[in-house]
């Protein structure tokens, strides 16, 4: 049987006490130099015990930083400084946790983010992005804020995404210890984002389209990437949002593998509904990426391809920014059907919910 890490280290213990109980036998020079070499032993297993372990996992990256920060706070006393950067670089972060992220380490003034460490979510991506736009809008607001307290204007900040493998885990941070390309990414794409916008990578991209409305800037050349790096500066949020069914690249239609068995249950399960005019109810579980929204997009292309009844296909969309809301999924799938968009205010909604 195998020895654990904790086992070798109690054995190297019990061992120096075993030959600090014979140092009158055996001599200080002899017990001297055999507890050294065990010594040395025990201080490398007790430094592997405490390091955090290791695991790969999908993240998405988010670096911010505010823009211009000599600049803006240039002739300020340093405590006053300190004050409007400090209060500034808390109210940007604050989005981070409020969409699901979590905020690894604070540098200067700015912050690294992740999303997907240590608890994966198929929606990491998104919520990444929400992030971004909710931290420039956080910054305009603290912006206005000092303006009118002390005459400074421009207060902005600069965000970056990518997403990607990641290992996390190590000593040089601890448990917030994240390398891997979507930190080196996030990090220079934080560099060449606008003031006041949110720049992501191709990765991020493939996620969110259908999302957000995006703008894709010139590639950029980036050190340490041997080719030009595509790049999007995110607008804002579709009037409309839900995520686009395709996925890899755009335009390419590529067959469904491995779902068939799951596909034809689902099948199954509508022409019972249509037979017996009973209701059904169907939980897709599964890991981010395995093909979820896949199987329900060919299900929906199956449907629409039928001509011997008539549905009706209602789509809502659960977020987990509307987790603490009653009632959010039934609101989605009224807006869907009723074409009611994100920024409609409430006389609008109401004369689309009366004309529908």
């Amino acid at each position: 049987m195998s020895t654990t890490l904790s086992d070798q280290i109690l054995e190297l213990k019990n061992a120096i006490g075993a030959l600090e109980a014979q140092r009158a036998v055996l001599g200080d020079s002899v017990v001297e130099a055999s507890i050294s070499a065990l010594q040395s032993q025990l201080s490398d297993l007790e430094s592997r015990s405490t390091q955090p372990p290791q695991h790969r996992k999908q993240a998405s990256l988010l670096f911010a930083d505010i823009a211009s920060s000599t600049r803006l706070t240039w002739g300020l006393d340093p405590e006053e400084e300190m004050e409007i950067i400090d209060q500034g670089v808390m109210r940007i972060a604050a989005p981070v946790e409020a969409h699901g992220g979590h905020i690894a380490r604070y540098q200067g003034d700015g912050f690294k983010a992740v999303f997907g460490v240590p608890t994966a979510r198929e929606g990491d991506p998104e919520m990444a992005v929400r992030a971004g736009l909710a931290i420039v809008d956080a910054a305009r607001a603290y912006g206005r804020e000092i303006e009118a307290r002390h005459q400074m204007r421009g207060f902005n900040v600069r965000v970056g995404i990518d997403t990607g493998l990641v290992v996390t885990g190590g000593v040089s941070e601890g448990e917030d210890t994240i390398k891997g390309t979507p930190v080196n990414l996030a990090a220079r794409l934080e560099g060449y984002a606008p003031a006041g916008g949110v720049l992501i990578s191709e990765q991020t991209y493939q996620q969110v389209r259908g999302i957000f409305e995006v703008e894709e800037q010139a590639p950029l050349v980036v050190k340490g990437f041997a080719k030009p790096v595509r790049n999007w500066l995110v607008v804002g949020m579709r009037a409309r949002s839900f995520v686009n069914p395709s996925r890899g690249m755009p335009g390419i239609r590529t067959r469904m593998v491995g779902r068939s068995e799951q596909l034809g249950r689902l099948k199954e399960l509508l022409r019972k509904v249509v037979q017996e005019k009973s209701g059904q109810m169907v939980t897709v579980l599964g890991e981010a990426g395995v093909g979820k929204s896949r199987l329900v997009f060919e299900l929906e292309n199956w449907i629409g391809s039928r001509t011997d009844s008539k549905y009706h296909i209602f789509r809502g969309r659960c977020r987990a920014e509307n987790s603490q809301r009653p009632y959010t999924l039934f609101a989605d799938l009224f807006a869907m059907q009723f074409q009611i968009q994100d920024s409609d205010p409430a006389d609008v909604l109401y004369q689309k919910m009366e004309a529908g």
